[in-house]
C-alpha cells in the first residue's frame, strides 16, 4: 500500500514534507492534493471536486489546478464544481451553468464565452433576489474516457 501511494503521489507530482505527517498537520493545498490523489487511486477514469479551492489562498489554489490539468493529462475525466469563474475558465474545456440543479447555460471555456457564461448566471435568474449558481466544468475527455472500450 504505501509503495502504491508513494507511486501515485510521484505521478500526479504531488510534493510532502513529510508522508508520514499527519494530515491535519499539512497546508490546505497539500490536504487537497492528498483528497484528489485519494479519489484517483479509486477512480482513475473519473473524478469530481466539489470547490477544491474555496479555502485556499492563492499559490494552494494555482497547484490545485495544476493538479487538475496533470489529472487531464493523463487521461482522467475530471468534473470540477467552482463558483471561481478565473479558476473554470483557467482549466476546463467547458462550463456549465446550473441553477437550482437545473442547466441554465453551457458554453466552451474561452476567453469570449467566459462573460456569456456570467451573464447567462446572473440574467436568467426567476427572482430578483440573488441565488446561488454554480459553473461545473467539465473537461473534454469525460466522454472518452467514460465511453466503453471496444
Amino acid at each position: 500500500m504505501r509503495a502504491r501511494t508513494l507511486q501515485l503521489l510521484d505521478r500526479l507530482q504531488v510534493r510532502l514534507p513529510d508522508f508520514d505527517a499527519d494530515v491535519a498537520l499539512m497546508s490546505g493545498g497539500q490536504r487537497q492534493a492528498i483528497a484528489v490523489a485519494r479519489a484517483v487511486a479509486f477512480s482513475s477514469k473519473l473524478v469530481m471536486l466539489d470547490e477544491p479551492t474555496a479555502a485556499l489562498g492563492l499559490r494552494e489554489s494555482a497547484k490545485v489546478l495544476e493538479l487538475v490539468r496533470r489529472l487531464r493529462d493523463d487521461g482522467v475525466a475530471v468534473i470540477l464544481i467552482s463558483h471561481s469563474m478565473d479558476h473554470v475558465m483557467e482549466v476546463a474545456d467547458r462550463g456549465i451553468v446550473l441553477r437550482r440543479g437545473r442547466k441554465i447555460g453551457e458554453a466552451a471555456a474561452t476567453p469570449e464565452n467566459q462573460q456569456q457564461l456570467v451573464r447567462g448566471s446572473s440574467e436568467l435568474s426567476p427572482s430578483p433576489r440573488r441565488e446561488r449558481t454554480t459553473v461545473v466544468a467539465a473537461q473534454r475527455r469525460a466522454a472518452t474516457a467514460l465511453a466503453p472500450k471496444e
